[in-house]
């Protein structure tokens, strides 16, 4: 039981680095220093985890990358976000409910020998 346990808990710290890694990638570091690049990860981490409790408070159907990017597309503007997320789902709906009706499906023209 006790395996599992640590298991699962590995898993979920798996999981969090790989969201790390995918939506902010620390691939260029802005300092050269050991402070620098400490001060610039724990940013990274602090902005995650502040991304992840909004993803949970809205309980929000968005990918947690698409919903990183619509942060990182608004951060500078003075507008709630919860709004802009609102936004985005009623969009996102309008899409899906406009989709099917769209699309049309081609038909083949049938050759004039095939023809009875």
């Amino acid at each position: 039981m006790q395996v599992v346990e640590i298991y699962k808990n590995r898993w979920q710290i798996e999981k969090f680095f790989k969201k790390l890694k995918q939506n902010f990638p620390l691939t260029y570091f802005l300092g050269d220093n050991v402070n620098a690049i400490e001060i610039q990860i724990w940013c990274a981490l602090i902005a995650l985890m502040l991304l992840q409790v909004l993803h949970k408070e809205n309980a929000s159907t968005l990918a947690f990358s698409i919903l990183a990017a619509i942060v990182r597309l608004h951060l500078m503007n003075y507008i709630s976000i919860t709004d802009v997320i609102k936004h985005y789902k009623k969009k996102r709906e309008r899409k899906k409910a406009i989709s099917p009706h769209r699309v049309r499906h081609r038909v083949k023209p049938v050759h004039p020998l095939y023809k009875l």
